[in-house]
C-alpha cells in the first residue's frame, strides 16, 4: 500500500546539519545532481532572469558573444547579492511561494504523468548559500515543490578544493492511468480477489446468469487511479587524501510504492473448439488485465580513490546496488470458466486462481580501474578494466498454485497429471541461483606525430557469461516438464501436455544467452590550414553468440568526417558512417539442445523449432549508411541559426523473412535565436522525423503435412501463409519563445507542438495468411482481417507564459500560466472506453485520455 512520508524531517535535518559540525559540499559528481520539477525545471532558482549588464569584460564586454562553432552564448543570469553576517560569513537567498489554481486538479493521466500540479498553496521554490571567503567555506540549501509528490531537496557544505559533503532527496510520481476500473479487491498487493457474489472459475458466456453477474461487477468496479511513487534520498562526500589523491564515497536510496497494469493470462480466449458455438463452453482460455503491486527498495554504493599526477591519471570505483521487493508474487482469482472437457459439452470448469512471480531480489557488483597516462608527441594512452556481476537467489515458486482439485469438475487425468506441482518438492532445487559475470577491458591511443596530424587507435573487450543453469525435472520421480500457465496450457492441449512422454519435444532447460565481444579501430585527424579538418575511422566488432542462431558476427564500420569554419561566420560538420554486418551460418534449430528432442531417449518425429530462412534483425546480415551534416551560422552579431540533417538506412535484402528490405529513418531539425539585448531574445526551433520498416513471415498451416521448418516445403510454412507489415512512421515538432524586460515587468512566454502519426499495412500471399489463432474454426478471409489499421495520432501543445514585476529591490510578484492540450488516437484501445469485459477478456480499462488544461499561479518572489 502506499504510505505517504513526506514531513518537515528532512529540511529540518538538513538545517540542524548547517549549523552543527565542519561543512563539507558535493562534487557535482555521482547520482542525482540535478534536482527539480516540472514546475522547476533543473533545479533552477525560479526568482533568477538575466543580468541588464550583460557579459563581463572577461567575455568582451555587455554585447554578443558566440563560441567559434557559431552559436550565441546565454546572457547570465543576475548574481545573487550578499548579506554581511558575522564571523566574516556573507549569506544570499531567495524564495518563491504562492497558490497554483485553474484546473491544475484535473485529473487526466497524461497531464500528471511525472508532475504534481494540483490547486493549492506552493513553495515552488527557495535557495539558501553562505560563504566565508576567507577560510573558503561554503553552504547551500536548495528545494522545490514542498509537500508535493514532485518535492525535491539539496544541500552542499565544505570548503573549496577541500572536503565535500552532500544530501539529496528527489521524489517523482509517475501515473499509468486515473481511469482504470479493476474488478478485483486488495488492488496494491500480492492477492487479488473477487468481489461478493463472484465465484472463481465458473463465469462463461454459455450461462447468461453467471455471465451476467460478471457483467454487472465490471460495471460497478470504481475508477482507480494505478500510479507509483518514487522517493531517493541520497549522500555523497568527496575529501582529499593528499595534494593528489582524492577519495570518494555516496549512498543512494530509492523506494517506489504504488501499482501498475499488469497480466494475466489463462491461454488466448479466440481459441474455439467448435465452429457452430463460438462462445460459451467452446472457448478455452480467457485473459485478465490484473494490478502489479509495487514496493521495491533499491540500494546504491559507491566508493573509490583518484590520483592526478604530472603525466598519470588514475580511478579506482567499486559499485554496488542492492534490489528488495516486498512482493514475491502476485495471485488473482480468475473469474471464466475454462472447457477442458470435449467439443460442445458442459464439462465448462477453470482452474480458480493464477500466479506470476514478480521482480526477484538481486544484486550487482563492480570494479573498474581506469588509467590514463600523457605521452611524448601530445599523445595520450588510456585504459579500463573492469569486473561485474548480476545475481539473484531468490526461493522458486511452485511451477503452479491450482492443486487439481480446488476446481469442480476437473477431469481425474487432469488432476492427477498435476498432483503436487503446487508444491516446491517437484523443483529440481529450491533457490534461483541465478548470475551474470562481465569483464572488461579498453585500451585507448592517441598521437599527434605531425602538428596537423592526430591518429588513434583502440582496442576493447567485453564479455557477459550467463551462469544460469536450470533443468526442470521432478527429482522424485524423473518427471520432465511443468504445467505452464497455472495449468491453463495442459488443460487446453491434453493431461499429458508440457510433460516428456518419449515422443514429445517441449522445451525443459534454460537458455544462458552468453557473449564475447571484441572491438578495434584505426583513425586519423588531419587539418587542412587553419580552418578545415578531415578525419577517418575505421572499426571491426568481432561477436560470439554460442547459443543464438548466428554464432559469430562480423561488423566492419567506416566513418569519414569534414569540419569547417572556411565560411563567413559558420560552421559546417558532415559525416558519413558505412557499417557492413555479416555472420556465419544461420542455425534456426540452435536450441534444441535444450529442448527434449536433444536427448538420446527421444523417438519422436524431427521437430519444427521456426521459420528456417527468418532472420533476426540483431544478427541479421546488414548494410548501414549514415549520413549527418549540421551547419551553424551567425547571421548577425546578435542571431545565429542552426539547421542539422540525418539519413540512416538500413539493407536486410538478405533476409527473405523477418525484417527485410531497407529500413530507413530520417531527421531534419532547424534553429534561429535572436538576442539584440540582454532583456530580450527570441527563439523558434523545428523538428521532423520520418521512418519505413518493412517486415515478412509464414503463417502455419492447419492441415495436411507439417514436417518441414523450410518455407514452402509442405504445409508448416506453406507459402499461400505468407505475409508482410509495413509501419511507416512521421512526427512534426516545433517551437517558439521569447523574454523580453519592459523594466517595469519581465515577460516571458513559449509555445511547443508535437504531432506524430504511425501507420501499420498488412499484406496476405492468401487468404490462409489472414488466420488468426490455430484450428479450422479460425480462418478468416484476407478481406474480413483487413489489410491496415486505423493511423495511431498523438498531439500535444503547451504554451507556458510569466510576467513578473518588481514591488520593491528584493520582492517581486509574479504571474503564471500554462495550458496544455493532448489527444490521443490509439486503435489499441478501440472499444475499452465503458467496456472492459469482451467476452472473455477482461480489460482494466484504463485509456489514454485526451485533455484541455489550463493552469494559473500567482507567487511572490523574495532575494536577499
Amino acid at each position: 500500500m502506499k504510505n505517504k512520508e513526506f514531513s518537515l524531517l528532512p529540511i529540518v535535518a538538513m538545517l540542524a546539519m548547517m549549523g552543527a559540525g565542519p561543512a563539507r559540499a558535493d562534487s557535482a559528481a555521482g547520482v542525482d545532481t540535478v534536482l527539480g520539477n516540472a514546475a522547476a525545471p533543473g533545479g533552477a532558482d525560479t526568482t533568477g532572469y538575466t543580468d541588464p549588464q550583460g557579459f563581463s569584460a572577461v567575455m568582451g564586454g555587455k554585447g554578443p558573444s558566440h563560441t567559434p562553432s557559431a552559436q550565441l552564448y546565454r546572457y547570465p543570469p543576475v548574481s545573487p547579492g550578499h548579506v554581511e553576517g558575522s564571523g566574516g560569513w556573507q549569506y544570499a537567498g531567495s524564495i518563491e511561494a504562492g497558490y497554483t489554481g485553474g484546473n491544475a486538479d484535473a485529473t487526466a493521466g497524461g497531464f500528471r504523468e511525472y508532475a504534481d500540479w494540483q490547486n493549492g498553496a506552493l513553495i515552488n521554490s527557495f535557495n539558501l548559500s553562505a560563504e566565508k571567503p576567507d577560510e573558503a567555506l561554503y553552504l547551500r540549501l536548495r528545494g522545490g515543490g514542498v509537500d508535493r509528490k514532485d518535492q525535491y531537496y539539496g544541500f552542499e557544505a565544505g570548503r573549496y578544493n577541500g572536503i565535500k559533503f552532500s544530501l539529496f532527496l528527489n521524489d517523482t510520481p509517475h501515473i499509468f492511468s486515473t481511469n482504470a476500473r479493476p474488478l478485483w479487491n486488495g488492488v496494491g498487493t500480492d492477492n487479488l480477489t473477487l468481489p461478493a457474489g463472484l465465484a472463481a472459475g465458473t463465469h462463461t458466456q454459455s450461462d447468461t446468469a453467471s455471465y451476467a453477474a460478471l457483467q454487472a461487477a465490471v460495471a460497478n468496479a470504481r475508477e482507480t487511479t494505478l500510479s507509483v511513487d518514487r522517493q531517493k534520498i541520497g549522500l555523497r562526500m568527496d575529501t582529499p587524501i593528499n595534494e593528489r589523491l582524492n577519495g570518494f564515497f555516496s549512498y543512494t536510496n530509492e523506494r517506489r510504492e504504488g501499482e501498475r497494469p499488469f497480466g494475466g493470462g489463462f491461454m488466448f480466449d479466440f481459441i474455439r473448439r467448435s465452429a457452430a458455438n463460438p462462445v460459451g463452453n467452446n472457448v478455452v482460455g480467457a485473459v485478465n488485465e490484473t494490478v502489479e503491486p509495487i514496493d521495491y527498495t533499491t540500494h546504491e554504493f559507491l566508493t573509490g580513490l583518484r590520483y592526478v599526477g604530472e603525466k598519470d591519471r588514475l580511478n579506482l570505483t567499486l559499485s554496488s546496488s542492492l534490489f528488495r521487493n516486498d512482493n514475491k508474487s502476485l495471485t488473482w482469482e480468475n473469474p471464466f470458466s475454462i472447457n477442458f472437457g470435449a467439443a460442445g459439452t458442459t464439462n465448462s470448469t477453470s482452474w480458480e486462481k493464477g500466479r506470476f512471480a514478480l521482480s526477484p531480489d538481486n544484486e550487482a557488483y563492480n570494479i573498474k580501474a581506469d588509467y590514463a597516462r600523457m605521452l611524448p608527441m601530445h599523445g595520450q594512452f588510456s585504459a579500463t578494466v573492469a569486473f561485474g556481476s548480476m545475481r539473484q537467489n531468490d526461493d522458486l515458486l511452485p511451477p503452479t498454485i491450482n492443486d487439481g482439485i480446488n476446481a469442480a469438475g476437473v477431469a481425474t487425468t487432469y488432476a492427477s497429471a498435476i498432483a503436487g506441482y503446487d508444491t516446491t518438492g517437484v523443483l529440481s532445487r529450491l533457490k534461483a541461483d541465478a548470475r551474470i559475470d562481465t569483464r572488461l577491458a579498453d585500451l585507448g591511443l592517441s598521437l599527434q606525430p605531425a602538428d596537423d596530424l592526430t591518429v588513434r587507435a583502440k582496442l576493447r573487450y567485453y564479455d557477459e557469461d550467463n551462469r544460469t543453469r536450470y533443468t526442470a525435472i521432478d527429482p522424485a520421480t524423473g518427471k520432465i516438464g511443468y504445467p505452464a500457465l497455472d495449468y491453463a496450457l495442459p488443460g487446453v492441449f491434453g493431461a499429458a501436455f508440457g510433460f516428456y512422454n518419449g515422443t514429445n519435444n517441449i522445451h525443459y532447460m534454460s537458455i544462458p544467452t552468453s557473449y564475447t565481444r571484441w572491438t578495434g579501430g584505426l583513425g586519423a585527424d588531419y587539418r587542412l590550414g587553419r580552418q578545415s579538418q578531415i578525419g577517418a575511422m575505421w572499426e571491426r566488432e568481432e561477436t560470439e553468440r554460442p547459443y543464438r542462431e548466428v554464432k559469430n558476427t562480423t561488423e566492419d564500420r567506416l566513418k569519414l568526417t569534414f569540419n569547417t569554419r572556411a565560411f563567413e561566420q559558420s560552421m559546417l560538420r558532415a559525416s558519413w558512417e558505412f557499417g557492413d554486418r555479416r555472420g556465419s551460418d544461420y542455425r534456426y534449430d540452435i536450441y534444441e539442445h535444450f529442448y527434449t528432442s536433444s536427448r538420446d531417449d527421444y523417438t519422436g518425429a524431427v521437430p519444427v523449432h521456426t521459420l528456417a530462412e527468418l532472420r533476426k534483425f540483431d544478427i541479421a546480415d546488414r548494410r548501414q549508411n549514415v549520413i549527418n551534416l549540421r551547419w551553424n551560422t551567425m547571421l548577425r552579431s546578435d542571431m545565429d541559426a542552426m539547421l542539422s540533417l540525418q539519413h540512416r538506412r538500413n539493407d536486410y535484402l538478405d533476409s527473405d523473412y523477418g525484417r527485410t528490405g531497407d529500413e530507413k529513418l530520417s531527421s531534419v531539425n532547424a534553429e534561429w535565436n535572436y538576442t539584440p539585448t540582454p532583456g530580450s531574445s527570441f527563439f523558434t526551433w523545428y523538428s521532423f522525423q520520418t521512418g519505413k520498416m518493412s517486415q515478412r513471415n509464414i503463417n502455419q498451416g492447419v492441415s495436411g503435412t507439417r514436417a518441414s521448418s523450410h518455407a514452402g516445403v509442405d504445409n508448416m510454412y506453406p507459402l499461400a501463409g505468407a505475409w508482410s507489415a509495413d509501419t511507416d512512421d512521421l512526427n512534426h515538432a516545433l517551437g517558439a519563445g521569447f523574454t523580453h524586460n519592459f523594466g517595469w515587468a519581465r515577460l516571458e512566454s513559449r509555445y511547443s507542438y508535437m504531432w506524430s502519426s504511425s501507420k501499420l499495412k498488412y499484406g496476405y500471399s492468401d487468404a490462409q495468411a489472414a488466420t488468426v489463432g490455430s484450428g479450422t474454426n479460425e480462418t478468416q478471409t484476407a478481406a474480413v482481417a483487413g489489410n491496415e489499421f486505423a493511423d495511431m495520432k498523438y498531439r500535444l501543445q503547451v504554451i507556458e507564459t510569466s510576467i513578473v514585476h518588481d514591488l520593491d529591490k528584493n520582492s517581486s510578484v509574479r504571474l503564471f500560466h500554462r495550458w496544455e492540450k493532448r489527444n490521443v488516437e490509439d486503435w489499441h484501445y478501440t472499444g475499452l472506453d465503458g467496456n472492459p469485459l469482451i467476452g472473455q477478456k477482461l480489460y482494466l480499462g484504463a485509456t489514454p485520455e485526451d485533455y484541455n488544461v489550463n493552469v494559473l499561479g500567482v507567487f511572490w518572489q523574495y532575494r536577499m
